[in-house]
């Protein structure tokens, strides 16, 4: 019996492998072309849809799903796993374990997953070699280059005053590139890497010359579109949005650095931005999602009803 058990455990794990091969050799197929989809969790199971929201298929019991760039990956959480499932469904592959998992994002190579966990330890895991590097402990933001070759990430006050760092993930390499000690949340644009410094966005280069403002609203970016001129930002949590007892909720703003706007989004809290920067991913606090446009002309279309969370890549 123990033999058998054995032996199973060891078609179980081929299998899964085997899934993830699949999976990452239609991503080598599909290359330059894009699956757009949303995914979502609704009572603790997770399902894809058409950006539209349209024909919803269950996929696999978990949380916080992420799809990939290309639309061929979900990386999702269950229990104290991170997971992952082709889009068109199919048996889930584990991918690593850690306490207390807390964020998922995809590289823009949709081969390389961070993860922040426990002590908000920065993890990066590499799905073509199935391997995984710890970058940091300690880590208040972080954000994957455009090449997805680095990422850039700063420490958060309780390990001292606040720096960006570039780490190179082909190398293993790091590199500080601000010293002044109030850079936090960085976002890596195509023309620089944004961050809250001073009481409002910055932006710098990749080894830490020509800083400048960037936006005098006192925030962080969450999501941008593909050139990097249209943006959604938040708040930043400094002073902290609990005062007295009462409950402050962040402000999001969307931003277009082209026309040098700037306009508060209200109701709806932002999730994502399209690529194309026309588009914005929102729930409305209650558990519905829904898309809007960049300047909230007209109605915004209801695209899940008790969604905890959503993706799309649009």
């Amino acid at each position: 019996m123990k033999r058998r058990s054995i032996i199973a455990m060891i078609v179980a794990t081929a299998l899964s492998a085997s899934v993830l091969a699949l999976a990452l050799a239609s991503d080598r197929k599909s290359r330059g072309s894009v699956r757009k989809g949303l995914v979502y969790e609704v009572d603790g199971a997770i399902w894809r849809a058409n950006v539209n929201g349209s024909h919803p298929v269950r996929l696999t019991l978990g949380s916080g799903p992420e799809i990939s760039p290309n639309g061929n990956l979900v990386v999702f959480i269950r229990g104290s796993s991170v997971l992952v499932i082709p889009t068109r469904g199919g048996k889930p592959v584990r991918l690593e374990q850690f306490a207390g998992i807390s964020y998922l994002n995809w590289a823009p190579d949709s081969r390389h997953v961070q993860v922040r966990a426990g002590g908000d330890s920065l993890i990066v895991l590499d799905l073509s070699g199935r391997t995984r590097r710890i970058v940091a402990g300690g880590v208040s933001g972080s954000s994957f280059s455009p090449d997805s070759r680095s990422l850039v990430y700063s420490l958060g006050w309780n390990s001292g005053p606040p720096n960006l760092y570039v780490a190179d993930l082909r190398s293993g390499k790091t590199r500080q590139i601000t010293r002044d000690g109030n850079s936090e949340f960085p976002f890596w644009l195509p023309g620089g890497i944004a961050y809250y410094h001073d009481g409002g966005l910055w932006l710098i280069d990749d080894r830490g010359g020509h800083a400048r403002p960037l936006d005098a609203l006192p925030g962080t970016i969450i999501s941008a579109s593909a050139d990097g001129k249209r943006l959604l930002a938040m708040s930043a949590n400094r002073p902290p949005i609990v005062h007295n007892q009462i409950y402050h909720p962040p402000t999001f703003w969307a931003i277009d650095l082209r026309l040098v706007d700037t306009r508060v989004i209200s109701p709806g809290h932002p999730i994502a931005l399209s690529r194309d920067g026309n588009f914005i991913l929102m729930s409305d606090g209650s558990g519905t999602i829904l898309v809007g446009s960049f300047f909230f002309v007209g109605e915004s279309p209801t695209l899940v009803r008790g969604a905890r969370s959503a993706s799309w890549n649009r």
